[in-house]
């Protein structure tokens, strides 16, 4: 193994989301190769609205929403868990040595500390979230992520077809014209 500082710098690189600053799929893809963990929770984040963020607020305005929340998540986890930005406004946690009870504390503490961040524009951050855990759910990483992201987006159906009031209006400055409300505010999780 090359033991150069540089060579190491751009190694870690490759494993890095370069807006977000979180581990990419490849890390994902290498734990899902490495096999079975004996306990394990995964939860599959995703933003709600965030395309109206990028229409309304332009993808600058997108773009630090997406650090920002980055920031939120990798504060609020363990020293031995991963954050992983697998997609445009979608990340997956991986808590070794978690279970149900314990991903659910992480999605409390992340539901807090979104409503306390502030984000660009005085726009809320409300995500959808799912979890799954080894043993109890599945052995394989690769059906706790899928089980994960069924749980997130059931939840995310189940937002959308419920009745209910904005905790406030947000707005944001639009490219040619006045303020329009986006409506984005907390997470919670299902699993």
């Amino acid at each position: 193994e090359n033991r150069n500082p540089r060579f190491a710098q751009l190694r870690d690189m490759t494993l890095r989301d370069p807006l977000t600053g979180c581990f990419n799929r490849r890390v994902l893809d290498r734990w899902t190769r490495d096999g079975d963990r004996p306990s394990m929770a995964v939860v599959a984040i995703d933003v709600d609205d965030f395309k109206q963020v990028n229409d309304r607020c332009g993808h600058d305005v997108g773009d630090e929403v997406l650090r920002q929340l980055a920031g939120v998540l990798l504060g609020a986890i363990r020293s031995d868990d991963a954050v992983v930005r697998t997609g445009g406004d979608e990340f997956v946690l991986l808590l070794p040595g978690a279970g149900r009870e314990a991903a659910r504390a992480m999605v409390e503490r992340l539901r807090t500390a979104l409503d306390a961040a502030e984000f660009p524009s005085g726009a809320a951050v409300r995500v959808s979230a799912g979890a799954a855990c080894s043993p109890d759910d599945a052995a394989d990483l690769a059906t706790l992520l899928t089980l994960a992201d069924r749980a997130m987006y059931a939840q995310k159906r189940s937002r959308r077809s419920a009745v209910s009031a904005p905790s406030g209006e947000h707005r944001c400055p639009a490219a040619d014209g006045p303020a329009v409300p986006v409506a984005v505010t907390s997470s919670s999780i299902r699993g």
